[in-house]
């Protein structure tokens, strides 16, 4: 991956870790679209996993 895109990731990361809901390895993206949308990103580059929530909103769980 080219330093651009690391940088990205790393920002999607921190902001995964300040802005959304944690519950011991998942977080929680509280239905908000950037949130989703962050962790969709990270599973997508194998960082995260997606998984469903029982409020529906969307949730991911680091990868393993």
């Amino acid at each position: 991956m080219s330093d651009s895109g690391n940088q990205v990731l790393i920002a999607l990361v921190l902001m995964v870790n300040q802005y959304l809901d944690k519950h011991g390895d998942e977080v929680d993206s509280r239905s908000i679209s950037a949130g989703e949308h962050a962790i969709e990103a990270l599973a997508s580059a194998g960082l995260m996993e997606v998984v469903g929530n029982p409020s529906g909103s969307g949730a991911g769980r680091t990868a393993s």
